[in-house]
């Protein structure tokens, strides 16, 4: 690939293989990125956890609830969105994204 000479980067170097890597063991509950532990509450991994497993699925408020917290009835959905922002807090804002009037998504790296 030839690069311009009057850019001071190459565009190989914002290639995906860059991208951090993310590794989940339910087992032994760890989250591992760039080999790396990464210390996650219970709830967090579960949330981190559904939405891995559903990968390229939108993964719902109340589907995540159930799942995290063992009941979807809640009267306050937005608890989910506190622990989506601090699994983002801890891992990168990349990790999970917001589908708008849907819920949340997995993006792998």
């Amino acid at each position: 690939m030839r690069v311009s000479p009057r850019w001071p980067w190459s565009r190989a170097s914002s290639s995906k293989s860059a991208a951090p890597q993310l590794r989940l063991d339910a087992h032994r509950h760890l989250v591992l990125r760039d080999g790396e532990r990464i210390a996650l509450t219970a709830r967090e991994f579960s949330i981190l956890e559904y939405v891995k497993l559903h990968e390229e699925e939108v993964c719902t408020r109340e589907q995540l609830l159930e799942f995290a917290w063992g009941t979807a009835e809640a009267t306050d959905l937005e608890i989910v969105d506190r622990y989506v922002g601090r699994i983002r807090a801890k891992l990168g804002e990349g990790i999970i994204e917001t589908v708008p009037g849907g819920g949340y998504r997995y993006r792998p790296q």
